[in-house]
């Protein structure tokens, strides 16, 4: 079940009271403004999808846990989860992990439509094969890559 409007914000605040922050504090190291925060908290902006992984990827608020992205966004689990033991969470059986930008395009992907996932994947299709086809050619750039298509 999705949060609805303003409950968000009232995580965001939450998460901040456990971590013993101030709205500055917090503010700083998330990197955005304190009134943004402030903002942002007393529901009169939405939190979105960059506030989400700020806060997620920012904050460690003890040793051996780090913020629940699902609880934030959808009020599902616990606030804090274990982390991996470099401190950051495992996202799959044999460790390995995405680095934060990967995780944020995967963040985006999640939230579209069907039809516009297809039209990623379709495109992503055809731009690995075109990838393989300039290796195989030798490093020359196919008329898709030096076109920008």
């Amino acid at each position: 079940m999705g949060n609805s409007k303003g409950s968000m914000n009232k995580m965001v605040k939450e998460i901040r009271n456990a971590l013993k922050m101030t709205q500055v504090e917090f503010a700083e190291k998330l990197g955005i403004h304190g009134g943004s925060l402030s903002v942002i908290e007393a529901g009169r902006t939405d939190v979105t999808k960059q506030n989400i992984f700020l806060i997620c990827t920012s904050n460690r608020p003890k040793e051996g846990v780090t913020i629940n992205k699902k609880w934030l966004r959808d009020g599902q689990g616990e606030m804090f989860v274990p982390k991996a033991v470099d401190g950051r969470p495992k996202l799959f059986e044999n460790g390995e992990e995405l680095p934060a930008d990967e995780e944020e395009l995967i963040g985006v992907y999640r939230d579209l439509i069907t039809e516009n996932k297809k039209i990623i994947q379709d495109n992503t299709h055809m731009i690995l094969e075109t990838q393989e086809t300039t290796k195989k050619t030798m490093g020359k750039p196919s008329n898709v890559i030096e076109n920008g298509i």
